[in-house]
């Protein structure tokens, strides 16, 4: 899933209610947060965008990889919590 930082708020909750139908599907999520220009200056918004998403997620998750920044984007990956 490819989010923006400067994203709006009813399109976030779209996105995460799609990363929430995977994960209940038994699917892993990566969540990557792409800055684009001067966002670049300012990469803890990007992480701050991580955690808001990490806290629209209502299936049980896992953070398989923490969130971190590679160039331009700032990548993390979800799995199902396994039962």
């Amino acid at each position: 899933i490819r989010l923006s930082v400067r994203i709006g708020q009813h399109d976030l909750e779209f996105k995460s209610k799609q990363a929430n139908e995977f994960l209940a599907d038994g699917n892993k999520v990566k969540i990557d947060i792409v800055m684009k220009g001067r966002e670049q200056a300012h990469p803890q918004l990007a992480f701050e965008m991580a955690n808001k998403v990490l806290s629209l997620l209502t299936i049980e998750h896992i953070i398989e990889s923490r969130p971190n920044k590679m160039g331009n984007t700032v990548s993390m990956l979800v799995g199902p919590k396994t039962k």
